[in-house]
């Protein structure tokens, strides 16, 4: 299988950055394109607020904001290779999206290593990714987390018994 184009959704957390090398070392190998995906998601505070209480200059000042840090987002891909782009609204949905409309052929992304029950009761993106996508997600646990010039050794590939599960494993 070859990965020609990588989604790397990132949310400018230490789990993003971990995530970095692993990303740079597929995009090297098959010689990737890689979508930086950043859902801009609605404080929770906000969205449950009557919508006359918003103040939509500091909504606007946040959105800027998160425009400038995927803008100066450090990833070692050829620049020429790298698409950015910023979603707004359900993370999940948008990468599920964005994965099904580009040919997307592998998701990166990392937990935030809430643990299953925090997980199942606050929504895990991760899971929804997982459970719904239609190409690989390559993940990295928290408890797992390597220095940048550590090699894989290990790779945990979970299938449904399925013949369309042939190609992957």
């Amino acid at each position: 299988m070859k990965f020609n184009h990588i989604l790397f959704p990132i949310d400018f957390s230490g789990r993003s950055l971990a995530l970095n090398n692993q990303v740079e070392r597929l995009a090297a190998r098959f010689s990737s394109r890689v979508t930086l995906l950043h859902v801009f998601e609605m404080p929770t505070a906000w969205a449950a607020a009557d919508a006359k209480f918003v103040n939509m200059d500091c909504l606007d000042t946040l959105r800027d904001y998160a425009k400038q840090q995927l803008a100066e987002y450090a990833i070692q891909v050829p620049e020429a290779r790298i698409e950015r782009l910023l979603g707004e609204g359900d993370v999940a949905g948008n990468i599920l999206r964005y994965a099904d409309e580009r040919d997307v052929d592998l998701i990166v992304m990392g937990t935030h290593g809430y643990g299953a029950l925090q997980g199942r009761i606050l929504g895990s993106v991760t899971i929804k990714v997982l459970h719904s996508s239609k190409c690989p997600v390559w993940t990295d646990s928290l408890c797992h987390v390597r220095s940048a010039d550590a090699a894989i050794s290990t790779i945990l590939c979970a299938l449904e018994l399925t013949d369309e599960a042939v190609p992957l494993l």
